[in-house]
């Protein structure tokens, strides 16, 4: 009978603690479709070189099990020479912490015009991020934009956005 007992209570609170931490064991053995923040040691607070064209075209909080955010938009830099290698990160920038985002890259067509007046190779210059905020640190972020073209044309940029993590909780409070 004791055993009986301490067998359903065993389970019971294994039972609670998968609920509690169900997002975070999915996201642990989530696809590759959902990118984990990067954690980061330092952020150059230097002034960037060279200046980075962008914009952001959208923020979406989904509320699925990880919940997700996609960001989307583009960002280039007049470069120099052929782009052989582009590279758009999105870094998340606090008092305390910073976190990297890998981005992957997308054609943009409808850039071609703004592209060729800036005497930009190619179209590969859209970006969209999908990850989950849930085991970033809560705090207040400033969202960057890391465009890394070739080995001298890098930069990065302060969007103006601020982003809110609270919990599972991930909003933008701020924009331009």
């Amino acid at each position: 009978m004791k055993k009986t007992i301490i067998l359903k209570a065993t389970i019971t609170v294994i039972f609670v603690l998968f609920f509690i931490f169900a997002s975070e064991i999915a996201l642990a053995i989530a696809s590759k479709e959902i990118i984990r923040p990067k954690e980061l040691r330092e952020f150059p607070h230097e002034k960037s070189i060279k200046n980075v064209f962008f914009n952001i075209d959208n923020f979406v909080a989904n509320q699925d099990i990880f919940y997700s955010v996609e960001i989307s938009g583009w960002a280039f830099i007049t470069a120099t020479k052929e782009i052989d290698n582009k590279k758009i990160d999105l870094l998340f920038v606090s008092d305390n912490i910073n976190y990297e985002i890998k981005s992957d890259l997308i054609d943009r067509l409808d850039l071609r015009s703004s592209l060729r007046e800036n005497n930009v190779d190619g179209l590969s210059h859209g970006f969209i991020s999908t990850f989950s905020p849930i085991l970033m640190k809560n705090g207040q972020y400033k969202l960057f934009i890391y465009c890394y073209q070739n080995d001298e044309d890098s930069g990065w940029v302060d969007t103006g956005r601020i982003f809110l993590k609270e919990n599972k909780s991930f909003i933008e409070t701020q924009s331009p």
